[in-house]
């Protein structure tokens, strides 16, 4: 009997030293192990890096490679990916690097997917290191799900009625724009150049224009630079 648990505990030594063992930690939390785990991320953005590095904890050198797996997609999108070595452009729905990297113990190897985005929609990548000492062996991986807004742009809705026009000293604006968006009056003489800017409320707003010489102007409902809506004003005092 205690040959054979002799036997049993030198197999399950052996099995040990044999698995490769690693940790993927993300650059902005390098003390967090997130292998198996779910990252979520909404990104806003055309061009998109994730930064994460993959350390070898196995206490001996090791031979990495890298595999992505387009687990699902309604994006629109291209990736990269870039190691020790170098960058690739990935390809297809499964890809994984060319050559591996000889990894001492106790370093690491760089894992950093570049995403572009063309389209919005959601994306499930999954990304593994493999033990290329052991025919790619896949050690251990960490997903990311993510939600891409690019090129989905919420439908701006306003209403507006404005008195008096022409208007003495005071000019009233009574408006309703999207709950969440700012949005500004610019007012315009007739060469193009602003005179007056002011932060629209949802309700009543007051611009005074007492020192405003009489004369055509232009007023704009701006939103993050773009012009919604240009009305003409008479300032007559």
């Amino acid at each position: 009997m205690q040959k054979i648990y002799s036997l049993i505990i030198g197999c399950f030594a052996f099995s040990l030293g044999a698995v490769a063992q690693v940790e993927i930690h993300m650059d902005n939390d390098p003390g967090t192990n997130y292998n198996g785990q779910n990252v979520p991320l909404t990104i806003g953005y055309q061009d998109y890096t994730i930064y994460m590095h993959a350390v070898n904890t196995s206490g001996a050198a090791a031979n990495y490679n890298f595999r992505r797996v387009i687990m699902s997609s309604t994006a629109t999108f291209t990736d990269q990916f870039c190691d020790n070595q170098l960058c690739y452009v990935t390809s297809g729905n499964d890809w994984t690097t060319p050559q591996s990297n000889a990894i001492p113990a106790a370093d690491s190897s760089l894992m950093k997917p570049l995403l572009n985005f063309t389209g919005g929609g959601d994306l499930h990548l999954r990304y593994y290191v493999l033990d290329a000492d052991n025919g790619d062996a896949a050690i251990d991986s960490v997903d990311f799900t993510i939600t891409s807004t690019v090129g989905i742009e919420e439908k701006i809705d306003i209403s507006l009625s404005a008195y008096p026009n022409p208007a003495n000293d005071e000019f009233f604006i009574n408006f309703n724009g999207n709950e969440g968006k700012e949005f500004q009056l610019v007012v315009y003489n007739v060469v193009g150049a602003e005179v007056m800017k002011k932060t629209l409320v949802n309700g009543l707003n007051k611009l005074n224009v007492e020192d405003l010489n009489n004369g055509v102007y232009f007023y704009s409902i701006v939103n993050n630079n773009d012009i919604i809506e240009t009305k003409k004003l008479l300032v007559r005092h």
